[in-house]
């Protein structure tokens, strides 16, 4: 899962802000995922599944976190500290 994290937070971060469609496919491929690991017959298909539920995963969150922050007025968001 830490491979998976880690391309979800690169593929996150080439975006300058999230687009409702990448929200979309991204909890569309981490609900496909849920559903293959629980199905996956051996340790090696369960890992190949976990690492693209992992991605997804992070790119929605990344995603859903800063679309709550580009919704806002520039003078109403927090500070990132």
């Amino acid at each position: 899962m830490a491979l998976g994290t880690i391309a979800g937070a690169l593929l996150a971060a080439r975006c300058e802000a999230p687009r409702f469609s990448l929200l979309v496919t991204g909890s569309a491929i981490f609900g496909t995922g849920c559903a293959l690991a629980a199905i996956a017959p051996r340790y090696w298909p369960f890992g190949g599944v976990e690492l693209s539920q992992a991605a997804a995963g992070y790119d929605t969150a990344v995603g859903v976190r800063l679309g709550g922050r580009f919704s806002q007025a520039a003078q109403q968001r927090p500070s990132p500290t």
